[in-house]
């Protein structure tokens, strides 16, 4: 289970633009699932995002794909310290979840507030991400229009779907909000 410091890729530049593993030992057997945390990654930027994601993890998914090709991942879709805040991240799912099927990816959790079971916005993730488990190839926001028919109706379908597209458009400009960020741990 790789985690914090340990989520780091053994491996190298390979001179050519891509990566090698430091040494053959660290190379996972076929039989092998690594299950990954990257808990200090950015989940409102895609994982494979250069100029956004940390440079941590900006080449994580290509790194450790050269490590092994079976992989669980552990990923965080909330802000821990803020549960009743919206916190956009489907827009980085269709990147995120293609790049992981290519590495290899067998079991995916999308941690989202444990304490908050019934919260709308928990149960518009879970039913978005749901259906994209199944299909990475899915539109998240084709699917977040037909939460919202599904759950609040035709009658406020409109409201809903313009509340919904003001919450990203002001969730768009926090990176530029000084001592705020998306970070799940994030007190402000």
């Amino acid at each position: 289970f790789a985690y914090n410091y340990s989520d780091v890729p053994p491996v190298v530049s390979d001179g050519k633009g891509g990566y090698e593993v430091i040494d053959e030992t660290v190379r996972a057997a076929d039989n092998l699932c690594i299950r990954l945390a990257p808990i200090d990654s950015c989940p409102y930027y895609p994982m494979n995002d250069k100029e956004n994601q940390s440079s941590r993890y900006s080449n994580w998914i290509d790194k450790w794909k050269v490590v092994g090709n079976k992989f669980f991942i552990w990923n965080y879709q909330t802000n821990f310290n803020n549960s009743f805040v919206y916190y956009p991240t489907i827009q980085s799912w269709s990147y995120d979840l293609r790049d992981y099927k290519a590495m290899g990816v067998e079991y995916m959790l999308m941690q989202d507030q444990h304490s908050m079971p019934n919260n709308w916005q928990a149960i518009m993730k879970k039913y978005i991400a749901g259906k994209m488990l199944w299909d990475v190839t899915l539109d998240p926001y084709e699917l977040r229009n037909e939460f919202v028919r599904y759950y609040y109706g035709e009658i406020v379908y409109d409201d809903m779907t313009a509340f919904l597209t003001d919450c990203d458009e002001f969730g768009a400009t926090i990176p530029q909000i000084e001592g705020v960020s998306y970070m799940i741990y994030d007190l402000n």
